[in-house]
């Protein structure tokens, strides 16, 4: 097991420069592939620094700036806390800052009685503001589904015109779409410093009649702090799969991953992921 971590800490790689680009999907796959890959070395004998984290030019030096004596207290906990259990589950297919302000938005969205907006205001987690405007200087408007998926003022401004945000909100013609575009244009974000996490937001519309509407959301649907039932994680994955898989498979793989405990083994459940 050592030897397999450290040849994983060895070859990692990937940067969230890739953003906005397809080579963020990749990276996502490549780095699973890099993980299997160092386990089979492993187990075939090659060997690997046993500081491959620590070390004085290892992974914790090169890849980040925090103190090292944070380190002690992280591993602490190993084997004793879960991480697993504090995963946030996505409700819709963007990435974990967009979600509290998209469920605003649609919140908000089902007070307005077809009134028209004059501008959007969300307060959210300082770094958020820095992210958002970061690739909104890079980007400009979205040109690609994956622009449009990591950017934060469209994704709420899509969401308002067409009632939800699926798929469809970041394909074209919905990242051309003057009036979302416009729309994106008057959206602010605006720091909150009283936020410690991406899990919440808050947004004030002004409509053009002068009128306004507010809401606050702590934590979106799917944080561990507001999680999901199994009935609604399961309606989700069928959304998401049914599309894409013969009619009733959706189902199947569900019955075996709720059955999963009492199954002998898991090849049931990777025969039906896999063919």
């Amino acid at each position: 097991m050592r030897n397999a971590l450290g040849i994983a800490m060895c070859t990692a790689f990937g940067t969230y420069e890739s953003v906005g680009s397809m080579t963020l999907s990749y990276i996502t796959g490549a780095t699973a592939r890099s993980g299997l890959t160092a386990f089979q070395l492993a187990e075939r004998g090659m060997t690997a620094p046993a500081t491959a984290f620590e070390g004085e030019k290892a992974m914790f030096v090169t890849h980040c700036d925090e103190n090292p004596e944070k380190v002690e207290g992280v591993l602490a906990s190993l084997g004793s806390t879960w991480r697993i259990f504090g995963n946030s589950y996505k409700t819709m297919p963007t990435e974990t800052i967009t979600h509290a302000p998209i469920e605003c938005t649609l919140a908000l969205l089902a007070r307005a009685n077809g009134r028209a907006v004059e501008r959007m205001r969300f307060k959210v987690q300082p770094i958020v503001v820095k992210i958002a405007d970061e690739r909104r200087d890079r980007f400009g408007n979205p040109s690609s589904d994956q622009q449009a998926r990591f950017d934060l003022r469209y994704c709420a401004a899509a969401a308002w015109r067409r009632g939800r945000f699926t798929l469809e909100e970041m394909q074209e013609p919905a990242y051309t779409d003057a009036a979302i575009l416009d729309l994106r244009a008057r959206t602010d974000l605006l720091p909150d410093e009283a936020r410690t996490t991406f899990n919440g937001a808050a947004l004030e519309i002004t409509f053009t009649d002068g009128s306004t509407e507010f809401v606050n959301i702590d934590f979106f649907l799917g944080t561990p702090e507001r999680p999901m039932s199994d009935s609604e994680l399961a309606d989700l994955f069928r959304k998401t799969a049914d599309a894409h898989l013969p009619a009733g498979k959706a189902d199947r793989i569900l019955d075996a991953i709720w059955g999963l405990e009492a199954a002998p083994d898991i090849h049931g459940l990777m025969g039906l992921l896999t063919h």
